[in-house]
């Protein structure tokens, strides 16, 4: 099977030389058997590619917006698998967030309710990437009230990614916002990596 290039300038690589490098790094795992892996492809590339035009665009914007979901967990360290790009903001922000990427749209920005998010929709694809835009998200609550959309500024943490600086939604939002869904395993995923953080900035600062 001939491995298919990504990139220009990709450095061919096959079984016999990653069996030639690891018998001089690593002799005594000379024998084990190699074997090629099925590459899906360059999965972060793509999405870092997307998020890069959605900057690019949005850059003349007037309105509060942040990265979250799968993308946002993945940009703050998370082991995830991304599934597509969503940016939160308000009702006027999704409505400005659509006219700035108007290239894109696949399904214009309506409003829509759901049996526990109700918010302003839009949906758009960059390069085969799926993208959601979700404005003024409001979820039910357990006594069945919905509780009132939050002022994504307040909690946008800035991120520097591969030179690009990204407004990505707080963890511990994203972790108080599944406990409300109900998605314990994800908001559990949330918590021990909030956790780790944690312990691991106290070691560090340790004298």
């Amino acid at each position: 099977m001939t491995a298919v290039r990504m990139h220009e300038n990709e450095v061919h690589t096959d079984a016999l030389l990653v069996g030639r490098l690891l018998a001089a790094q690593f002799p005594q795992s000379a024998d084990l058997p190699i074997a090629p892996v099925p590459s899906a492809g360059s999965d972060n590339a793509l999405y870092l590619n997307a998020l890069r035009k959605i900057c690019a665009s949005l850059q003349g914007c007037h309105c509060n917006w942040v990265i979250t979901g799968s993308l946002g967990m993945s940009l703050h360290g998370m082991a995830i698998e991304v599934g597509d790009i969503d940016i939160q903001t308000d009702r006027l922000g999704a409505f400005e967030i659509e006219s700035c990427l108007s290239t894109y749209v696949i399904e214009p920005v309506r409003y829509l309710v759901s049996e526990q998010i109700r918010s302003y929709l839009g949906r758009l694809a960059i390069d085969g990437i799926q993208i959601e835009i979700m404005g003024d998200i409001s979820k039910r609550l357990d006594d069945q009230r919905w509780e009132e959309p939050i002022k994504v500024e307040e909690y946008r943490r800035w991120l520097d990614i591969d030179g690009l600086r990204v407004p990505v939604l707080s963890l511990a939002y994203e972790y108080q916002a599944y406990l409300k869904l109900g998605r314990i395993e994800k908001a559990e995923k949330l918590r021990r990596f909030l956790l780790d953080e944690r312990v691991s900035e106290e070691v560090s600062s340790r004298p």
